[in-house]
Formats: C-alpha cells, sequence, structure tokens
C-alpha cells in the first residue's frame, strides 16, 4: 500500500481506493498531454487526481480559454476569461494553476504554449487530445516516430483520443512496435 501523503497544507491524501488500477508511487514516465480541449482537460485533472508524483506532466495548447469552452472543458472558470475585453488567457497557462491546487507537491506541470510539431522532443507517455488531423495528430505522430527513432524506448505508449458527437474512441499504441 501506497504511503500516504502529506501536502504543505497538511493533509493527508490517501490513494488507497484506486491502488488496485494505479499505483502513484511506481509511476516513473513522464507524461505529455497534447491538446487541452474537452478531452485532455479532462485526461489532465484525472492523471492529478491519481497521485501523480515525481515526474512531469507535460501539458501542451496554444489555444486561449474562450466563452464556449466553459461548459465542457473541466478545468477552466470564468476567471480564466477577462470580463472587460473578452480575452481569455492561454489554456496551458489556466491549466497550470488549477491543476496545481490538486497536484501532488513532487509533481511537476510544465506549459508549452505551442502547439506539437514534428521537432517537437517527446518521451514518456504521449496522450493526444488534439482536434484536427492535419494541424495536430500528423505532426504528434511524426514527433513520436522521431523520437523512437532516436531512442526506441523514447515513448513507451501513444494514446489517441477521439471524440464525436456522443461517442469517444481511444486508441492506444506501443509506437515501437507497429508490426
Amino acid at each position: 500500500m501506497s504511503a500516504p501523503v502529506r501536502d504543505p497544507d497538511g493533509i493527508t491524501v490517501h490513494y488507497t481506493h484506486q491502488l488496485n488500477i494505479f499505483h502513484p508511487g511506481t509511476w516513473t514516465y513522464d507524461v505529455h498531454v497534447i491538446g487541452l480541449g474537452s478531452l485532455g482537460s479532462a485526461v489532465a485533472f484525472a492523471l492529478v487526481k491519481l497521485g501523480l508524483k515525481r515526474v512531469k506532466l507535460h501539458l501542451w495548447d496554444a489555444d486561449r480559454v474562450e466563452p464556449h469552452n466553459l461548459p465542457c472543458q473541466v478545468i477552466y472558470r470564468r476567471c480564466d476569461i477577462d470580463s472587460r475585453t473578452g480575452v481569455g488567457r492561454h489554456k496551458v497557462e489556466a491549466a497550470t494553476e488549477f491543476l496545481g491546487m490538486f497536484a501532488e507537491p513532487t509533481l511537476e506541470i510544465v506549459p508549452h504554449m505551442e502547439y506539437v510539431t514534428a521537432d517537437t522532443p517527446l518521451s514518456g507517455v504521449v496522450i493526444g487530445c488534439v482536434d484536427n488531423m492535419d494541424k495536430g495528430r500528423i505532426p504528434l505522430w511524426e514527433a513520436i516516430q522521431r523520437a523512437i527513432t532516436e531512442d526506441a524506448l523514447a515513448v513507451p505508449l501513444y494514446i489517441d483520443t477521439r471524440m464525436g458527437g456522443h461517442q469517444v474512441q481511444i486508441f492506444s499504441v506501443n509506437p515501437s512496435d507497429l508490426d
């Protein structure tokens, strides 16, 4: 069983109800969440609530929070949009602040205010939550292929999420084993 974690505010957090599914104390891979829309924001929040610690959680998105994001993207709030100008904060900035309220003290949240390109260095588990094939998934897959060409174990798992209408699809791929 995982030892309880004491937050700086003195609250002891127990992860005992999830240890048969995920043990945060044994996780060693950095995680990249690519895209912080409906799926990406929920995935990032779930990862933080699972108790990731002693790794980096990379958040990638170049978009800003917009009013239509508030109902379906779980980590954004009204205060993330300037009511006078209507201009929202960058999603990675708002996400980093929000997730930081729930994160283990040893989890490093790394915001990347940019889109992933074929030249983006990636390593660890990559979760693609992008909503555009040409601008998102293709460059992301090219970045993963480049990473595993340099080191076959650089990206041991790629999870691709897709959503449309009333369905969600999740694909997991070992990028090094394309047979």
